[in-house]
């Protein structure tokens, strides 16, 4: 087969892009000044559309890269990412005697050297490839997925079409806000991980490592002998995809059951692990006639750094206390950027979280609590990182599934016990300190941002009056005071811990072992912070 050129993937992209028009420039530039809300709104429907099936007919990278941009919400309008969200990789296959010498070349032997048989029909067939149902020599049924020809190559060239526009984007008012370089690493990573099965392998393998304890959950085996970077084999598992309702019905599945434990892997991967299947559309999911939940397709994974995960398990303490001033300021650590004003974005924060306050979290749609925060975030300039993007998309489309499998049952209703669980569980190893190691953190958030906040004081108050008396001297003598405030707060605490804990009946070792780590805060602090 001829080597692809660039030129001649450049011809068939710009083909494409003429066959379908330039009617979806109007998604990236809002004309509505000339034109009423309601025809522009219908145009803009019309153009999601003509840019989502643009995305199919031009393959698998520019696929990915919708599914990407389909978690920008804070970059797009609501009708373009609804439109990307229903992108879908599927395409009529390549007939089997083309691929025939692709598994053969995989296997560096003859198909009869590992299988007794093959189905030559696919069970589905994507533009990076196919997958087939086949049994093993010693009778076990698998399942492979195999690349299709050149895909990598395609891939590559497309990416070096694509990189010169995102570095022209980068330079822009709107790429600095957007930061478009960051949605192409994650297309490369992503696609890295789509052309490389053995990089899917690995995450099915380490899914199924953090899902072990729970017995109704199955994630399929891979055969490693046979598992090459263009060719997946892996166990046989079937079921009925979670949205077949009625077929569910009839078999008498508990479906709120089902639900519960979806949410519940979904919590332990995001919360414990950090890893988790990204993509928990209705067909990478399926029940079987026991009631076990199957995991299916882990190309599309998300993780999230040590500091995030803090970052969350932070936000979510702070929800659940109802401190709407900390989950304010949460949020915007979360999307901090040049281009924001602080003090109006935490007002239009706390505006929108009144809505939520004194509402119990299962009464609290997930969803639209997710969709008006993104909403607020591009109207107020925040910047949220592809990770926390990821995982509101993944979110999102948990919800959809649960809502499908349980209409009459919230997903909030669900998940509040798990979240409390691993709050608890993990976070804070004895509940009866609560009070105290929310306390705790609180100050230890205080101290550690204490400096960055007086020097903005200070600022404030020269820029407000150039002959401000707030000199150097006064600066020694607060931040004297409060080094001497939080030093006592911090005994104060440790003595009040203590009294608690003997009024428990608790342990000494509990008692002492407390001691002895709060006092090497303590040093810490008297170390780092006293100066």
């Amino acid at each position: 087969m001829p080597k692809i050129s660039r030129f001649s993937r450049l011809r068939e992209i710009v083909s494409t892009f003429r066959k379908h028009g330039l009617g979806w420039l109007i998604v990236f530039t809002r004309t509505s000044l000339f034109i009423d809300e309601e025809t522009f709104n219908k145009r803009l429907s019309e153009s999601s559309k003509q840019l989502r099936e643009l995305f199919e007919n031009l393959g698998p990278t520019f696929i990915k890269l919708g599914q990407i941009l389909s978690t920008q919400r804070t970059s797009f309008p609501e009708a373009v990412i609804n439109e990307l969200s229903k992108l879908q990789d599927s395409v009529n296959p390549l007939p089997f005697e083309t691929i025939k010498p692709l598994i053969e070349k995989e296997l560096n032997g003859k198909i009869d050297d590992t299988f007794v048989e093959i189905n030559e029909e696919t069970i589905a067939s994507a533009s990076i490839g196919q997958v087939y149902e086949a049994t093993l020599l010693n009778g076990e049924k698998v399942v492979f997925k195999i690349q299709k020809p050149d895909v990598a190559e395609i891939i590559n060239l497309d990416l070096k079409i694509i990189y010169p526009w995102v570095l022209f984007l980068e330079k822009t008012r709107w790429g600095k806000k957007h930061k478009p370089s960051q949605v192409f690493d994650e297309l490369k990573r992503s696609l890295s991980i789509e052309i490389n099965y053995i990089k899917e392998a690995e995450n099915c393998q380490k899914i199924s490592e953090e899902l072990k304890d729970i017995d109704s959950i199955h994630i399929p085996k891979i055969y490693w002998t046979y598992t090459t970077q263009k060719f997946l084999v892996m166990e046989a598992v079937f079921g009925t995809k979670v949205d077949k309702i009625e077929e569910l019905k009839k078999k008498e599945i508990n479906l709120k059951k089902c639900a519960d434990i979806l949410i519940e892997a979904y919590l332990i991967q995001i919360l414990r692990f950090s890893f988790y299947h990204a993509d928990p559309h209705p067909g990478n999911i399926a029940i079987d006639d026991d009631g076990v939940v199957i995991f299916y397709d882990f190309g599309m994974v998300g993780s999230i750094s040590k500091y995030n995960r803090n970052v969350i398990i932070k936000l979510l303490i702070a929800i659940l206390r109802e401190d709407i001033d900390k989950v304010s300021e949460i949020i915007v650590e979360i999307g901090r950027n040049e281009f924001i004003d602080e003090d109006y974005v935490i007002k239009e924060i706390d505006k929108l979280l009144m809505k939520y306050y004194r509402t119990a979290l299962r009464e609290i749609s997930l969803v639209d609590v997710i969709k008006e925060v993104f909403k607020l975030a591009n109207e107020v300039n925040l910047t949220l990182s592809p990770e926390f993007l990821l995982l509101g998309k993944c979110l999102l489309e948990l919800e959809g599934l649960i809502t499908i499998m349980v209409p009459d049952v919230s997903f909030e209703n669900l998940a509040e016990k798990h979240i409390y669980k691993y709050i608890w569980k993990d976070i804070l190893d004895m509940p009866s300190l609560k009070k105290v190691i929310f306390t705790f953190l609180d100050i230890r958030d205080l101290v550690t941002n204490l400096p960055k906040r007086i020097n903005k004081v200070i600022k404030k108050l020269e820029d407000k009056n150039d002959k401000s008396s707030f000199n150097l001297k006064t600066q020694k003598v607060y931040l004297k005071t409060m080094n001497t405030f939080l030093f006592v707060v911090f005994w104060g605490i440790l003595f009040f811990a203590i009294y608690r804990m003997i009024e428990l009946k608790l342990s000494l070792l509990h008692i002492i072992l407390f001691s002895f780590a709060y006092i090497l805060g303590l040093i810490f602090y008297l170390i780092f912070f006293s100066k």
